[in-house]
């Protein structure tokens, strides 16, 4: 089977890996540059391709009309995207034999769209997966071809749980690729009532509103902790990144105090009073890279004013 790939990260990567150890016959890969703005700590979809001697570009070099030239002219049987970051035109699926499938981080139809790794980690949800499904002119809306469920912890992270992903996308391919050599991508229908559909995050997304319950603001601590860039507050005009903490029990949190206040402080941790219950500050890290917990006393309050970056 003649495949074009489009992918990126370690799920691109992954699925990239799984089609040619399979022995299929990657014949592209188009891909997407390195942000220099953006932590690297994935594997390179692009080396993967240099190992095997397949040609590849990224996306960003090349005009907009390069790549359905490249697929009238390569003619393959299937297009296989996972983790690429654009919406694939319905026009170019007409130029493979068998169309287009795409490997999406969630269970589909819900967390539809882009991040939803983190998204499910934000909204505290107890499962996710991954999900093949067909590509069609609306994002992440094909019949499901296949689809693997993993559990989430109580403390899972986004990192924790980008690694349970990636251990499905093999499993889930080696599944269903002997029924797509044949051609086969008859799949079950999304119910679109049950759809749900998220944006892509930036770094300023990440910052917390304390007037959130406890268990919220950890929530997303945890969604956007390294290796995200990370959920944030404000001390005196000054971002304060927080990668870890946790929730306080509820016999040791204020409920009277106003939302951002800093209850305690020991040592290098401090407890900050939530709109609900209170969340326990354990790492942390200022813009240059300090630790110290100086800039921090019982009795500031977090999250007010103006941030000066650096």
């Amino acid at each position: 089977m003649r495949i074009v790939f489009l992918g990126y990260h370690d799920f691109g990567f992954e699925a990239l890996d799984t089609l040619l150890d399979g022995g299929d016959e990657v014949v592209r890969v188009v891909t997407h540059r390195d942000d220099p703005k953006e932590n690297i700590y994935f594997r390179s979809v692009a080396k993967r391709a240099e190992e095997a001697g397949i040609p590849w570009e990224t996306r960003e070099s090349q005009p907009t009309g390069r790549l359905p030239q490249i697929l009238q002219r390569i003619e393959p049987d299937l297009i296989v995207s996972a983790y690429y970051r654009r919406m694939i035109p319905a026009r170019w699926l007409e130029l493979a034999r068998f169309g287009g499938v795409n490997l999406h981080g969630s269970l589909l139809p819900k967390y539809r769209g882009r991040c939803p790794l983190n998204w499910v980690l934000i909204h505290d949800e107890k499962r996710t997966g991954v999900t093949l499904h067909r590509m069609t002119a609306e994002v992440d809306a094909g019949d499901i071809l296949a689809a693997r469920a993993v559990d989430i912890a109580p403390r899972e992270t986004a990192g924790s749980l980008a690694g349970k992903l990636v251990g499905e996308v093999r499993p889930l391919l080696e599944e269903v690729l002997p029924r797509l050599r044949q051609g086969d991508l008859r799949g079950t229908p999304q119910v679109s009532t049950e759809a749900s559909t998220f944006g892509g995050r930036r770094p300023e997304d990440g910052r917390i509103d304390w007037k959130r319950t406890a268990r919220e603001v950890d929530c997303l601590v945890r969604a956007v902790t390294r290796p995200y860039p990370g959920a944030w507050t404000e001390v005196a005009g000054r971002r304060l990144l927080v990668w870890v903490g946790q929730e306080v029990p509820e016999t040791e949190a204020c409920g009277l105090s106003r939302p951002g206040l800093v209850l305690a402080k020991d040592g290098g941790q401090f407890t900050v009073q939530c709109g609900t219950g209170a969340y326990r500050i354990e790492e942390f890290e200022w813009p240059d890279g300090e630790i110290s917990a100086s800039g921090v006393a019982e009795g500031i309050v977090l999250g007010d004013g103006p941030v000066l970056i650096g």
